[in-house]
Order: structure tokens, then C-alpha cells, then sequence
């Protein structure tokens, strides 16, 4: 009987008519995957395990290369920039406002609650995990605070990756769609590279900062997905 409701249940989460079911469904699970594969990367961290050999290894090689290339580096350090705290500053309110004045008020409020919530739960696993900077730091590198996780990797994944859905979501032409999302990603990628070619990350707090920012990002979409639902649900999915 137990095992009964129990399939009748994953059966209506699951189901393609149900979309409101199968988008929780899929989306707490991913969460739950990332944020597990967050944990797993902690503990590399933690217990100084076979992880922290690769970081040593990948971040004093790129030092070398840092120090006879100086046109990478400069590009890079602008590719960083894109990351920083005080651009987020601004890129959050801003695009709120912008989504306010669109029509788009609640796309503005998850969006508010992405960028905060990334910001806040970095901040908490730094301290928690208090890591210091790579010793091999470029000069340019001005964060003095902990190094696990990469906020630069995690708030591009949640704000770029929210962009990235919503263009997704919302552009008519597919070809369009894709370079959208190719180009989030690619930016997305460079500004984890650049945070370890810079020393200012190891490798492992670039992979935490991106699988906790999945696991956020994840969480923020399928929040939002289940409140337009249920405000407008006979809406057409392709439509925020």
C-alpha cells in the first residue's frame, strides 16, 4: 500500500502533463546534486586531500606564466573585473530596477534575491571554511579576505547564468538563443580562469564557487518557475 502511494506520487510529480510537478521535481534534484558536489569539493579542501595536490600544481605553473606574460595578464585582470564586488553592486540594483520597469516584477525580485543570497551565502562559507589567499597572489590581487569559495565564480554563475536563462527563455530565434548561452558560459568559464591565473583562487575554490553558485542559481530559477505557474497558469511556458 505504502509503496503504492509512494509510485502514485512520483508518478504526478513526474509527469509531463503536470510541468508545474516534473520543474520542481527536476530542478530540487539538480540543486541537491550541486550542492552535494559542493560538499564533496569542501571536504577536498578540509582534509587537505588529493584536490589541493592539483591546486598546488595548476597555480604555480600559471604564476611562471603570469610572470613572462604580461598581455594575458592584463586581459585577464579586465575579465576579473567583471566579477568584483563593487561591479555586482551596481549590476544588481540595476537590473532589478530595469526588470521593475519592463513589467517584470517578479523576474525583479528573484533576481534581487539571486545576487543577494549569492553574496550572503559566500560570505558565510568563507568564514566558515577560512581558507587563506594563494601565497603566489598576483600583485594586482587586492582581496585579503578567505579564499573558499570563489565569489567572483559563484555570483557570475547565479547573475550570468539567470541572464542567460531568461534570454533563453524569452528570444524567438533559436540561433540567437544558443550564442547567448555559449557566450554566457564562455564568460562564465573565463572569469573562473582568470581568478586562478591571477592567484588570486585555487582551482578547488573556482570548482566551489561554481557548484554552490549552480546549486543557488538552480534554486532561484525553479522558485521562480513555480510561482509564475501558480500565479498564471494557463501562461505559455516560453513567456516570463
Amino acid at each position: 500500500m505504502v509503496w503504492q502511494r509512494m509510485r502514485e506520487f512520483l508518478a504526478r510529480r513526474l509527469s509531463r502533463k503536470d510541468y508545474l510537478g516534473l520543474h520542481l521535481a527536476v530542478g530540487l534534484l539538480l540543486s541537491v546534486m550541486m550542492a552535494v558536489a559542493f560538499a564533496l569539493v569542501a571536504r577536498q579542501v578540509d582534509t587537505a586531500g588529493a584536490l589541493t595536490e592539483v591546486d598546488a600544481a595548476v597555480g604555480q605553473r600559471l604564476a611562471e606564466h603570469r610572470a613572462s606574460g604580461p598581455v594575458v595578464r592584463a586581459v585577464l585582470i579586465g575579465l576579473t573585473l567583471l566579477g568584483a564586488s563593487d561591479v555586482l553592486l551596481v549590476l544588481v540594483p540595476i537590473g532589478g530596477v530595469g526588470f521593475w520597469l519592463c513589467h517584470r516584477r517578479l523576474l525583479a525580485v528573484v533576481w534581487l534575491l539571486a545576487g543577494t543570497g549569492s553574496s550572503l551565502i559566500n560570505t558565510a562559507l568563507k568564514h566558515s571554511f577560512g581558507r587563506p589567499r594563494p601565497p603566489w597572489k598576483d600583485s594586482w590581487v587586492y582581496e585579503a579576505n578567505e579564499s573558499f569559495p570563489s565569489g567572483h565564480s559563484s555570483a557570475s554563475i547565479v547573475l550570468l547564468g539567470f541572464l542567460a536563462y531568461v534570454a533563453v527563455r524569452t528570444c524567438p530565434r533559436r540561433v540567437v538563443r544558443v550564442i547567448l548561452f555559449a557566450g554566457a558560459v564562455v564568460l562564465i568559464l573565463a572569469i573562473g580562469f582568470s581568478r586562478v591565473y591571477l592567484g588570486a583562487h585555487y582551482f578547488s575554490d573556482v570548482v566551489g564557487g561554481y557548484c554552490i553558485g549552480a546549486a543557488w542559481l538552480t534554486a532561484c530559477v525553479t522558485a521562480f518557475e513555480s510561482v509564475r505557474m501558480r500565479l498564471s497558469p494557463t501562461r505559455q511556458r516560453g513567456s516570463l
